[in-house]
């Protein structure tokens, strides 16, 4: 595994070497790639961008692949339809393909997740999920929507609900509490509320 791995970072570093002494527009896409790559002692973090879930981004023929995926596609071949390119290290900004990165079902990887107690619901510290009931309890016992951005109270829709039952022409109500007339049209009925 070690030849491997010092094979591997002498690619890397190879590619990346390249990419110094040619121009920009004239640089493969493996050089491109190289040049985001930062080799580190454990895992080889991705220097792009990232996407939302923090995965590497990597733009290809004008569109955006994973990073891992593409290193996989790169370095080790192509990747079977219905796997997935899985972090061992669990960073999802890592690319290095040699150790850290496996190809596995969505199964594969949600054991992988389960063994090292990585899923939310196996976590030790539930503080946070504890933190938000207590914010929404707080906010229901004052009589306040559920969501932080809701704009009615618990008494406003009640008072809504009541006007609109006396005949009170809905349009004036969405003006009067600052809602859309489509969402006081919902509440009237007896909808859902934020």
């Amino acid at each position: 595994m070690n030849a491997d791995l010092n094979e591997a970072a002498s690619k890397m570093l190879e590619l990346q070497e390249e990419a110094e002494r040619t121009r920009y527009r004239s640089r493969t896409v493996e050089q491109r790639f190289a040049q985001k790559v930062r080799i580190r002692e454990d895992c080889w973090e991705w220097a792009g961008a990232l996407s939302s879930s923090g995965y590497g981004a990597f733009a290809v023929n004008r569109r955006i692949v994973g990073a891992s995926r593409f290193a996989w596609v790169l370095f080790v071949g192509p990747i079977p339809d219905g796997l997935f390119v899985c972090h061992h290290c669990d960073n999802r900004a890592c690319v290095k393909w040699v150790d850290h990165l496996f190809l596995g079902t969505n199964s594969d990887n949600i054991k992988d997740a389960g063994n090292k107690k990585r899923l939310w619901n196996q976590q030790e510290d539930r503080r946070a999920g504890a933190a938000i009931a207590r914010w929404r309890a707080t906010r229901k016992a004052m009589g306040l929507s559920g969501s932080a951005r809701g704009k009615l109270t618990l008494s406003q829709v009640q008072e809504i609900r009541r006007r609109a039952d006396e005949g009170e022409k809905r349009s004036a109500l969405a003006i009067e509490f600052g809602v859309h007339r489509g969402h006081l049209d919902k509440l009237a009925k007896g909808g859902s509320w934020k």
